[in-house]
């Protein structure tokens, strides 16, 4: 077992719990987790954290998961992001939840600024810890696609599917938008969608959206786009002849997007704060970026 120590003690309240990275071995447990929370992970999920970030967890002595928190950094280390913070029923209100979260923290590369999607419950936690509100996350699903269609929109002669040839130009844009370049985790991303499609100026990808299935609905996302016209031809060609459920969540709040998505039967599910610690800096264009992957990917 390797046991992660705080480096962060002033933050920690208790460290009597042995916080832990866990492996690949541990992807069935931290699942079965998720799913105890109903939260919208699909196995694959767990094991694109898992290469690509660093997951931490508490056992008991019979090697049952107690909690977990898990943190995705990136390639040019200006972004970090935190998410997947579960405690069980039994073990809260006694500084697990802190204890994991300072463990992600304690990962963080110095010159990165780490993003968070807070519940109502964590968000008092994170702001002890340094995080400040900076958006509104919008959690919108659609309970079938099937009730629309339309083609109009899907046809759209700038959209075309993706191409592997479209990699790098992909990976630039993204980078443009988020703030870091995400090489590793869009190579996997890409590659377990349903749907994967670019939008083409003057012979460039300058933005592309993908759909992947997580456990409860198909994930519309990331999205990344120059305005809300692209945005809705996209879901549009992500979407079309589908069945079953869709999610999208929405970074930050765009009027003219949201009232798009409601008059395609798309209803506001949740909300939920994205916070910051250490400041972005100016290192995200949060404009062109409509749609993300999961609230772990940011």
């Amino acid at each position: 077992m390797d046991v992660v120590p705080s480096t962060h003690g002033a933050l920690c309240v208790n460290d009597s719990y042995k916080v832990e990275r866990l492996t690949e071995t541990d992807v069935k447990a931290i699942h079965a987790f998720i799913c105890d929370f109903d939260w919208d992970y699909s196995e694959n999920d767990v094991r694109q954290i898992l290469t690509t970030g660093h997951v931490f967890g508490c056992k008991d002595d019979k090697g049952v998961l107690l909690g977990c928190a898990a943190l995705i950094t990136y390639e040019k280390e200006n972004i970090a992001t935190l998410g997947l913070v579960m405690v069980d029923s039994t073990e809260r209100g006694r500084g697990l939840g802190r204890q994991l979260t300072v463990a992600c923290v304690d990962a963080v590369p110095e010159s990165a600024s780490t993003i968070l999607i807070a519940t109502g419950q964590g968000q008092q936690l994170y702001e002890k810890l340094g995080f400040v509100p900076v958006s509104e996350v919008s959690s919108y699903v659609c309970q079938d696609v099937g009730v629309w269609g339309r083609v109009d929109e899907r046809n759209h002669p700038n959209i075309r599917a993706y191409d592997s040839d479209d990699f790098e130009a992909v990976v630039r844009v993204d980078e443009r938008a988020f703030g870091d370049s995400r090489h590793e985790f869009l190579k996997r991303r890409i590659a377990a969608a349903k749907r994967a499609f670019v939008w083409i100026e003057d012979d460039k990808v300058v933005g592309y959206g993908l759909s992947v299935s997580a456990r409860k609905n198909v994930m519309i996302g990331p999205i990344v786009c120059q305005n809300v016209r692209q945005v809705t031809h996209m879901i549009c060609s992500l979407v079309h002849g589908e069945t079953g459920s869709f999610r999208m969540d929405t970074p930050h709040f765009e009027p003219e997007l949201d009232y798009w998505l409601h008059n395609n039967h798309f209803k506001l599910y949740a909300t939920a704060q994205m916070m910051v610690r250490n400041g972005l800096s100016n290192k995200e264009e949060p404009s062109t970026r409509y749609a993300i992957a999961a609230q772990i990917f940011g």
